[in-house]
């Protein structure tokens, strides 16, 4: 069990939406509703029809993750414990239901080497499907809608019906406001913003701990990962221009200290062949069954004094 705290996720919202305090209160809001801000949270309909804990559905996962377990594979864990007669149910932040879409969490998981309730991979993928970076659909055009919200009802409700597909609940709205009361006007420190070019993933963190803003001075840790087909090529500084990164750029995993704005970065991957590194000189072959050449042997005479 993972709670994320409320404070991370209203800053991250607030870097999603580029600031708008409405929005991403609406969209905290929406994910207290869904899942409790818990990681490990399965639908509530699953637990009752299953008899079964959250904790018990998601030591099975990453045990199936880590190899742990051999009676567990995706396809039979995906029949058996996330579908019950045929109905799929919802897991993590977000409640993700769709195959293709809890599908794609599962596979984000082993790349990163984690467990699926870890909190940076759950809310990397949110970001990644409001900013079409993920396979399983693209909800850019509802982060567009939430940047432009003028109130929290409007913030809540475009983010369950558009985004969550889920049915309407005044809690929903109750939850948001809540957040916007405690956090409004008082978030510190600046937002780091991220994009991915090509196939990958990357996140900033502190203390092994994804952060999406931070305060001047913090030494952050930056980390890029290749999906498959491509390689990283190099971190792209947007801004500020001065930002430099402790390690050069083609560098995956960096550092850099945030300064006194935002911290704009991309990550460029490729799907072209990096060229071969260089190689020492290759020794030439040797002769074989070369005749013995005979060479003439010199005798000196023995001198004596």
């Amino acid at each position: 069990m993972a709670v994320v705290a409320r404070q991370t996720v209203w800053n991250f919202f607030l870097n999603l939406f580029g600031g708008n305090e409405y929005a991403a209160a609406g969209a905290c809001g929406n994910m207290q509703w869904e899942s409790g801000l818990d990681t490990s949270n399965a639908e509530n309909e699953w637990n009752r029809q299953t008899g079964h804990s959250d904790s018990w559905l998601t030591t099975r996962i990453n045990n199936c993750i880590t190899q742990t377990d051999p009676y567990i594979t995706l396809q039979t864990f995906l029949q058996r414990s996330w579908y019950v007669n045929n109905i799929g149910f919802g897991y993590g932040l977000s409640q993700w239901t769709a195959e293709s879409r809890r599908t794609e969490l599962w596979n984000r998981t082993i790349t990163r080497g984690t467990h699926i309730d870890d909190v940076g991979a759950q809310l990397q993928f949110v970001e990644d499907e409001f900013t079409g970076n993920a396979t399983s659909g693209n909800w850019s055009g509802v982060r567009n809608a939430m940047m432009q919200t003028t109130n929290v009802h409007d913030a809540t409700y475009i983010y369950c019906r558009q985004y969550e597909g889920g049915a309407w609940s005044s809690k929903r709205e109750e939850y948001a406001l809540g957040f916007y009361n405690e956090f409004a006007g008082t978030s510190s420190g600046y937002p780091i913003v991220i994009t991915v070019n090509g196939n990958g993933q990357a996140w900033a963190s502190v203390n092994d701990i994804q952060v999406f803003y931070a305060d001047a001075g913090t030494r952050i840790e930056l980390a890029a990962i290749a999906g498959e087909g491509d390689y990283f090529q190099l971190w792209s500084v947007d801004y500020p221009s001065s930002l430099q990164l402790e390690d050069a750029v083609t560098v995956a995993h960096n550092y850099f200290t945030m300064p006194n704005s935002k911290v704009n970065l991309t990550a460029q991957f490729t799907g072209e062949t990096p060229p071969d590194p260089p190689y020492p000189p290759v020794p030439p072959t040797p002769l074989k069954n070369h005749p013995q050449k005979r060479m003439p042997i010199w005798v000196y005479p023995c001198m004596r004094t």
